[in-house]
């Protein structure tokens, strides 16, 4: 298995196939963005290989294994319940909750456990935190802002875009920290707009709308 600060995250065949899912997942999660050098990528938390007692239909291939780490996601694992077993024990075996083991069939969650019981465990799985630092000059997005502007020239819960959002562009320099893929930090020797970034307004209509305006629903006349 291979657990994240002591949780357990996901689960392989062997221990060979599970450090080759780590380095796809860090290696998948460490590209660099075109114009720029990678410095370094390491996981941010405590990552270990550890035996784990699981059935082997419950085994992940190192394909699902890598999309799990890096895009999280849900999968069943099957056990076999042991003499002193308890439900808490079990969660705290594959961590999750109690409230995630179900009986063999998927179908109900379980209230009380007895040795040889086949349970269904439910696993949410987070993506693994990857810390990458690149160098080099590349070009960022700037995300447009949005922001609404009440008006007295629509009615109340009528909306018009008065301008339409731009996202700009600009040319830094320098260096860059990324966590899964997002920027968490930047040290810039130079920064240079390429495109200007324009906000989208939206106008919000204040003006109650009067009970004689049409509501555009025809009525047939029932005698």
């Amino acid at each position: 298995g291979i657990y994240e600060n002591g949780n357990f995250v996901t689960v392989v065949e062997s221990e060979p196939g599970a450090a080759g899912v780590l380095n796809s997942t860090k290696a998948k999660e460490s590209i660099p963005d075109e114009g720029m050098t990678l410095i370094s990528a390491d996981f941010i938390n405590e990552i270990e290989i550890k035996p784990i007692d699981i059935m082997l239909t419950s085994i992940q291939s190192n394909k699902n294994a890598i999309k799990q780490m890096t895009e999280g996601g849900t999968f069943t694992i099957k056990y076999i319940a042991k003499q002193g077993d308890t439900l808490s024990s079990i969660a705290n075996i594959y961590s999750v909750s109690t409230d995630d083991l179900y009986d063999a069939d998927n179908e109900k969650q379980l209230n009380s456990v007895e040795m040889d019981d086949l349970i269904t465990i439910r696993k949410n799985v987070t993506p693994v935190q990857v810390e990458m630092v690149e160098k080099g000059t590349m070009t960022e997005v700037v995300k447009f802002e949005s922001s609404q502007v009440e008006t007295a020239d629509l009615y109340i819960g009528e909306t018009m875009v008065q301008q339409e959002g731009v996202d700009g562009k600009n040319a830094i320099t320098g260096k860059v920290t990324k966590v899964n893929g997002e920027i968490t930090a930047k040290d810039l020797t130079k920064s240079e707009v390429i495109t200007e970034v324009v906000n989208e307004i939206v106008l919000v209509g204040t003006t109650k709308k009067p009970a004689t305006v049409a509501t555009g629903v025809y009525g047939m006349p029932i005698r």
